[in-house]
């Protein structure tokens, strides 16, 4: 018989693909646009301002959340105490493009109910776009782990339409088998919390540069490998074999991405070998901000300089060699 726990997991991260592929998930997001409090604009028909505590859309007050706009377009009202617009495009080509979730085995031993010991102090957290978001450190979970108890600050923030806790953390996969952050929500069981990592999914950054993405506090970077929940992006089409070398370059744009990608394939390298993936902001290992882009990948092993020499032709930044282990996809790699 069907394990039901491993069931019900496993049914919401089909239900988080289908929604991450769909016109109102990451995937289809195209622009950004800041609008600071007290600040008006027009897009595509609605007209929006951004207020203290919320929106007004055509007059109507409302909190962050997604409208429609009658057409392909929805209008994701972000908030943060920063507040912007997404706007999101029902026909993205991004929707189109063989990227999926991935995801660790679902593990048992990773589900953990614990009692939250309260904090309640101010504890701002920084994002990808190099902001404070305002917060309060709502406790501290112990979390056995490898052996032994590892505290882990929980957050909670202050900003219209939150309230909910989450624990947001890196481990030592982090960078390599999994995105450079996650999160793990924290919901109440009576007087304890569950915690459980087979729920930790990926920021919004690790999908789209259009977001903005908090950021792990000093607390929550773990030495161990947390193997459970949602990994790095994959695709679903490029395999690579083991020890392969690749080249990755940022770019501003998808125009001049685009571009890059299309040199790389005009210089021989097959298509199948070149990618394009989204990536946010993040930080590196040493805390700082690194920020985010349009990543070309491209396997070049043996003729990584020619690969170099196209790339910075097209204007690429933080062009880069990385090396590529026996794990499986192109998506696999950290981008």
């Amino acid at each position: 018989m069907r394990d039901p726990y491993a069931a019900d997991v496993e049914s919401r991260r089909a239900e988080h693909e289908r929604w991450l592929r769909g016109p109102a998930g990451y995937l289809a997001a195209v622009e950004r646009i800041e609008l600071p409090i007290g600040a008006t604009r027009e897009v595509h028909g609605l007209v929006i301002e951004a207020l203290p505590d919320g929106f007004r859309v055509d007059g109507e007050r409302t909190g962050p959340r997604t409208v429609e706009t009658g057409g392909r377009y929805r209008l994701r009202l972000s908030h943060q105490n920063f507040p912007a617009i997404v706007i999101l495009d029902a026909e993205s080509p991004r929707l189109r493009e063989p990227v999926v979730p991935r995801w660790f085995p679902v593990d048992r031993a990773y589900r953990f109910v614990l009692p939250l010991e309260p904090d309640g102090a101010r504890a701002d957290i920084r994002t990808t776009r190099d902001q404070d978001r305002p917060a309060e450190r709502a406790g501290w979970f112990t979390v056995p782990l490898d052996g032994r108890g590892y505290r882990l600050s929980a957050t909670r923030f202050l900003e219209p339409g939150a309230g909910e806790i989450e624990v947001y953390f890196s481990d030592a996969t982090s960078g390599r088998e999994s995105y450079r952050m996650r999160y793990v929500p924290a919901e109440r069981e009576g007087d304890r919390w569950l915690l459980d990592f087979n729920r930790t999914y990926n920021p919004a950054c690790a999908w789209s540069p259009f977001y903005n993405c908090p950021l792990p506090p000093a607390e929550n970077r773990l030495p161990v490998a947390l193997r459970v929940g949602e990994m790095s992006p994959g695709t679903s089409e490029l395999n690579v074999p083991s020890e392969h070398v690749a080249v990755v370059a940022r770019f501003g744009d998808r125009d001049a991405a685009e571009r890059a990608t299309d040199a790389l394939k005009s210089a021989g390298f097959a298509d199948d070998d070149v990618s394009i993936v989204a990536r946010g902001a993040t930080t590196d290992e040493s805390g700082r901000f690194v920020p985010g882009g349009l990543m070309v990948t491209v396997l070049a092993s043996g003729r990584e300089e020619a690969a170099k020499r196209v790339l910075h032709a097209h204007e690429a930044q933080d062009v880069s060699t990385n090396r590529v282990g026996a794990t499986g996809t192109v998506g696999q790699r950290t981008v």
